[in-house]
């Protein structure tokens, strides 16, 4: 089992709703998961059932179960604290208290196997701690590279993104002056294209105006030339 599967869920999006629908849903689910909390409480051991730390730190049925369901799956041959323990559940009904169930389940186990003793009841104590530290350092493994990928990774990413947008508004700033600078251009070559053209067509038609004064000066002389007597 891989403490992945415990705390490190799918990401999912919700999808919007109206007003009412979603009020509704909430309340529908806020009764099934009371429902639900009540039916693990039944089914969980008595001795796992979830608790607060004397820390007040929070604490997850679903997880404590989970972590259960490792020792269980790993459970050593011979009679231990599992056993134990299953056979301690099994005297519930009959109002004892816990060490006192758990002397009858011990006492039913050595009268199965008369080798087990106390040492090794709480020898395999030691080694179902050691198998769920060994699940704490692989959950913290995994929560580690969960917190490279989404948390430091992406604020590298961050940073890298801002600095890309700091030299694109660099980049814009530049731009910016430079299209200024072309419409100071525009300007400027506009305005001397005014006075060009005006300069220009007023030059052509004085020049056009002069020629013809010529040409209309020399129809007259050819005129009186023509009618000389000589």
């Amino acid at each position: 089992m891989s403490f992945r599967d415990l705390f490190i869920k799918p990401e999912a999006n919700d999808q919007p709703s109206n007003r009412s629908s979603k009020q509704n849903e909430k309340d529908e689910k806020k009764v099934k998961k009371e429902e639900k909390k009540e039916e693990e409480q039944k089914d969980a051991p008595k001795d796992i059932v979830s608790y607060s730390s004397e820390v007040g730190t929070e604490v997850s049925l679903d997880i404590q179960k989970k972590i259960w369901q490792t020792l269980v799956d790993r459970n050593i041959p011979g009679p231990d604290m599992m056993e134990l323990i299953t056979y301690s559940a099994s005297l519930e009904t009959m109002g004892l208290q816990k060490d006192q169930r758990y002397i009858a389940a011990f006492n039913m186990l050595k009268a199965q196997y008369p080798n087990f003793d106390k040492t090794t009841l709480v020898n395999s104590v030691d080694t179902y701690i050691g198998f769920v530290n060994e699940e704490l350092a692989s959950g913290r493994r995994q929560f580690r590279e969960k917190y490279k990928r989404d948390v430091e990774d992406k604020r590298v990413e961050i940073q890298s993104l801002e600095g890309n947008n700091k030299s694109i508004l660099e980049q814009i700033e530049e731009l910016k002056k430079k299209s200024e600078a072309i419409n100071e251009k525009i300007k400027q070559i506009t305005a001397e294209v005014e006075v060009s053209e005006k300069e220009i067509a007023h030059n052509e038609q004085v020049f056009i105006n002069t020629a013809k004064a010529v040409i209309e000066k020399l129809e007259t002389d050819k005129n009186v030339m023509s009618n000389l007597n000589i």
